[in-house]
């Protein structure tokens, strides 16, 4: 029984009792792992809280990349053994576990797996000390988020009237406890890559042993399979099925096996669903059920060819391989017909359980949300994704869903972190991509109220604001790089999908292709915020919610101006950091004046962004900055656009009457050339049949690019020419500056 190659972190430190008492013999429990923080938050911790206090913990690790090995080291196990996640083979693995136990029982616990109470240990030992015992497993609760579908399987197999009773064999290695003494007869066998588990205890009760099932020893544990993974956990299962297949190969075919099968599973998945007055997950339970059935056909077809034609998955073990053949081949032809997988035993095969675990994983080794943020931040933060996929899975066909992206600061690492009395706060909004497969337009349209729905919901949660935008990776692929994209595709987090999901994207990932037409976004967004902060101060008191949203849009545009003027010269970065040191370090030929004070600002904004607070400033002191950050912003403006249009602007008068095409043909990004048609439906459905007359070729954003100058920098609006052309540009009545900022937000959030 070879050891995987490994890093081995031994612990000698830890010493066992020695007990005299039959009681409390010393035990080694063996933990595997693979990106499972999430639950080990739950799971070390009861650990520690059993009453059964003489074990060691050895953890044999996949290449976790979720931050639970720093969880694990502090656990202080008597073995660490880290494997890459390509070594990972259960049995293999299991096989380690027992050669490094310095015990005589050797209990498994998945890393998944959660005890209920302090009492789950000692019922396992307790079996073990029958010296005719090989092997003992405990009970399994599924989640309280888990599908109706698998808690339905957990009902058949631990439940109080469970249907396991009456197979021949059931096991599983969740929570179990093996003596080894009987396993030092011969292990797990290596080469098999399924049912490891049970051909072992198959092969314990066919040398006399007994393999009992403890049902006071509980934990919680299940899985949300998606119907592929349900796909490939039944194809696995089949095929290992056909090599122990006592009858004619034609008794699994299409009709018996997938057509009647899947009318019996969904026949009784009804009624559990029924019984737990769950009907609106009967649906859903329906298509696994016809997925693994579909998989036990064509899994069981490919094992007849590979066992039953001459080729022998383990010619190394053939004696042991025959045995196993010979052991199970009792199994009745009704329980075979009516295989169904079941919840025993996780990461059955390499293939498997790395594409499982590999569902949640994060992207360019970015293991945090923030810089610094305290450990309680951080699983704050996983604990709210958690429930996010969730929500998400609950809405979202399965089918239907390519990938669940973090973006955004917390995404790529950087999020803010809040100070406040009670510890470390998040600021920042989370913002999750939902990636479908199909038409994009007809995903948002049917899916985007619910997930607004639960971004609504799931806000009041976490303490900020979560928001979700629905995309195709597909279309990804093909448009155009933008500066949205490239931050996306650079640094982000993975909580649905494979680690590949943006093969194809590498476009995105080149800061240089960013066009000059997204700086110019930026800062119209960015801007737009000062326009709306300055509304805020001209009321005659600002509350503390406005006091923040002022303190919060100053912020941001101060980072922003940096950024735009990065994002034009071809050195856009990110990594705010990074940013700010480019900034720092640019030369530009005929630097304006102004850029000192720019890159003095931009490093307030980055400090912001890390590090937020909540601002107390009197009205009078925010009026002021306020005027400050806007005059140097249309500075910025100004400067920016002259070199994107190769036109000069003396003021934002200028800018906003000028009649140069500010969008469209000028852009060479996100709206290049805009066929000239679909600029007037929109203008049309944005602006009304009348708003076509005036300049309806044009995309749209271009009226508020040409408004905003003239509300944000040009008030007082005395001029009776400059109230007519904002009139024409929003379509509005309105005659005041209150009245145009009302029309403005009434229409920007279109154009953002």
């Amino acid at each position: 029984m070879s050891s995987p190659a490994s890093l081995v972190e031994p612990r000698a430190a830890v010493q066992l009792k020695r007990s005299l008492s039959r009681d409390e013999p010393p035990i080694s429990i063996i933990m595997r792992s693979y990106n499972e923080g999430w639950a080990l938050r739950e799971t070390l911790p009861a650990l520690r809280a059993q009453d059964y206090k003489n074990w060691e913990l050895i953890v044999i690790d996949s290449g976790s990349t979720d931050g639970s090995v720093d969880m694990i080291r502090q656990a202080a196990p008597a073995h660490f053994v880290q494997i890459t996640k390509q070594e990972y083979n259960p049995s293999r693995v299991m096989n380690h576990g027992m050669e490094l136990a310095r015990t005589e029982f050797g209990i498994f616990l998945n890393a998944d797996a959660t005890p209920q109470g302090s009492n789950w240990l000692r019922p396992l030992v307790s079996a073990l000390q029958d010296s005719h015992v090989a092997a003992a497993f405990g009970r399994q609760i599924p989640r309280p988020d888990c599908q109706a579908v698998f808690a339905h399987d957990y009902e058949r197999c631990f439940g109080a009237h469970r249907e396991s009773t009456r197979w021949d064999h059931f096991f599983s290695m969740v929570s179990s406890g093996l003596r080894k003494d009987v396993w030092s007869r011969r292990g797990f066998l290596e080469k098999m890559q399924y049912s490891e588990d049970d051909e072992y205890t198959r092969w314990c009760r066919e040398q006399g042993f007994g393999v009992v099932y403890v049902p006071e020893s509980v934990v919680m544990h299940s899985h949300n399979y998606t119907a592929q993974q349900a796909y490939q956990r039944s194809f696995g299962e089949a095929k290992a099925l056909a090599a122990v297949w006592k009858d004619a190969p034609t008794e699994i075919n299409f009709r018996k096996t997938v057509v009647f099968g899947w009318t019996n599973d969904a026949r009784r998945d009804l009624i559990f669903c029924a019984r737990q007055k769950r009907l609106g997950e009967w649906p859903h339970a329906a298509r696994i059920r016809w997925q693994q059935r579909k998989a036990k056909l064509a899994g069981f077809r490919e094992g007849w060819r590979h066992y039953r034609n001459g080729s022998d998955p383990s010619s190394e073990n053939s004696a042991n391989f025959s045995r196993w053949i010979k052991s199970l081949a009792n199994r009745s032809t009704e329980n075979a017909t009516t295989f169904l997988p079941l919840p025993t035993g996780e990461g059955r095969g390499e293939g498997e359980r790395n594409e499982i675990a590999g569902t949640i994983a994060s992207s360019h080794r970015l293991l945090r949300f923030t810089m610094d943020g305290s450990d309680a931040l951080e699983k704050h933060l996983t604990y709210i994704c958690e429930k996010v996929l969730g929500g998400v899975r609950a809405v979202i066909p399965e089918n239907k869903l390519e990938a669940l992206v973090l973006g955004g600061g917390y995404g790529r690492g950087q999020g803010g972190v809040l100070k406040t009395t009670s510890g470390d706060a998040p600021y920042n909004d989370l913002e999750f991509y939902v990636f479908l497969r199909g038409n994009r337009v007809l995903n948002e349209r049917k899916y985007h109220p619910e997930l607004e729905a639960l971004g609504e919901r799931l806000s009041g949660l976490a303490g900020l604001h979560v928001e979700f935008k629905v995309d195709s990776l597909e279309r990804l692929r093909k448009s155009p790089v933008t500066m949205f994209s490239y931050d996306l595709v650079s640094g982000h987090r993975i909580f649905w999908g494979g680690e590949n999901i943006f093969k194809g994207c590498e476009p995105h990932l080149d800061a240089a292709k960013i066009p000059r037409a997204e700086a110019t976004r930026l800062l119209f967004n960015r801007c737009t915020g000062l326009l709306l902060a300055k509304e805020l101060l001209k009321k005659h008191e600002l509350t503390a919610e406005g006091a923040d949203f002022v303190g919060r849009n100053l912020a941001k545009a101060k980072l922003a101006l940096g950024d735009v003027i990065l994002a034009q010269t071809g050195q856009y970065h990110w990594n705010c950091l990074e940013r700010k040191k480019r900034l720092d370090e640019l030369a530009i030929e005929h630097a304006p004046d102004w850029l000192d004070e720019v890159r003095k600002h931009h490093g307030e904004g980055v400090e912001f962004k890390l590090h937020p607070t909540r601002i107390a400033k009197s009205l009078p002191e925010f009026q002021a900055e306020h005027e400050k950050i806007s005059r140097l912003a249309n500075r910025v403006w100004l400067w920016l656009e002259s070199r994107r249009l190769w036109r000069a602007f003396p003021t934002a008068r200028d800018y906003a009457f000028s009649r140069v095409r500010k969008c469209g043909d000028s852009l060479t990004g996100y709206q290049q050339s805009q066929p000239i048609l679909r600029n007037i439906l929109l203008t049309a459905r944005s602006f009304g049949i009348g708003g076509v007359l005036h300049r309806g070729t044009r995309y749209p954003r271009e009226r508020l690019l040409n408004a905003l100058p003239l509300l944000l920098w040009e008030e007082p609006l005395n001029d009776f020419q400059v109230k007519y052309f904002l009139q024409k540009e929003l379509r509005t009545r309105a005659s005041d500056w209150q009245g145009f900022v009302a029309a403005y937000k009434a229409v920007w959030p279109k154009f953002s």
